[in-house]
């Protein structure tokens, strides 16, 4: 984490924290320019949790990507049942 990086982070346990704009920080957490006011919170303990943003997008496209996958196998099974089952209704039935 650098100075001008967007962080996400959230309050330590119990703790009401106000920003340098003087609203309090959002106790799920928020994204936030990195700067020596964050850097002191975390410093005395009053943040967790901080993330660079840029990890957690990767985090998430990884996870969309892996989605995408499953969806791509998903379909191509479909597809393989429809084209057995054509192949099922195309063959002439014997007489036994």
């Amino acid at each position: 984490m650098k100075l001008g990086d967007q962080i996400r982070i959230k309050p330590a346990s119990g703790i009401k924290l106000r920003k340098p704009d003087g609203q309090l920080l959002a106790a799920e957490g928020e994204v936030v320019v990195a700067n020596s006011y964050w850097f002191r919170r975390f410093q005395d303990g009053d943040i967790e949790e901080i993330a660079a943003v840029q990890e957690q997008a990767s985090g998430i496209e990884e996870v969309v990507a892996v989605k995408e996958q499953v969806s791509d196998i998903e379909e191509a099974a479909v597809e393989q049942e429809q084209a057995a089952d054509i192949v099922k209704q195309s063959k002439p039935k014997t007489k036994g």
